[in-house]
């Protein structure tokens, strides 16, 4: 079965928003952040934050992905960064994932972007699996960090 890839658009929400929940589960996340509003403010439009594709198959909504540009110094270009990829388990193996991670490569491409970088789990070996054999290496020079929640308001505060 062929995935149909398309960029997401605003009857997508709903579905999106389960499956977001479904991914944030599957990497043990919170859920229920992400809501109609903010949907449609990040995921749609001209003033979206991220460059969203949903994969559908058999008229059900089966995986997405959400990139944003990026700037890579080391290379003096820009590229993409996929923020989330993840199709539901009943549906991997099927290449959505990689028409996925293709549509957002293309999409980089029509804008003159040179490269596409994600990052995944340590822990999530189904993941990982998959990206070793999508893309060039897996770059264990690279260690992810975040600020988030109460860290990141003490930082803005100047607390830390």
């Amino acid at each position: 079965m062929t995935a149909n890839i398309r960029p997401a658009v605003k009857a997508d929400i709903a579905d999106l928003i389960v499956v977001i929940d479904e991914l944030n589960v599957h990497e043990d996340e919170p859920t229920g952040h992400m809501t109609p509003e903010k949907a449609a403010r990040d995921l749609m439009g001209p003033d979206a934050a991220l460059g969203a594709f949903v994969a559908e198959a058999e008229g059900a909504l089966i995986g997405f992905s959400f990139w944003h540009s990026a700037y890579e110094t080391c290379y003096a270009a820009w590229g993409g960064f996929i923020n989330d990829l993840y199709v539901r388990a009943t549906h991997r193996g099927t290449g959505a994932g990689r028409a996925l991670v293709q549509a957002v490569a293309r999409a980089v491409a029509e804008e003159g972007g040179e490269f596409v970088w994600l990052t995944g789990y340590s822990h999530n070996d189904i993941a990982r699996r998959f990206y070793k054999r999508l893309m060039d290496e897996e770059e264990e020079r690279v260690v992810a960090y975040a600020l988030t929640g109460d860290r990141f308001k003490a930082l803005v505060a100047g607390e830390i």
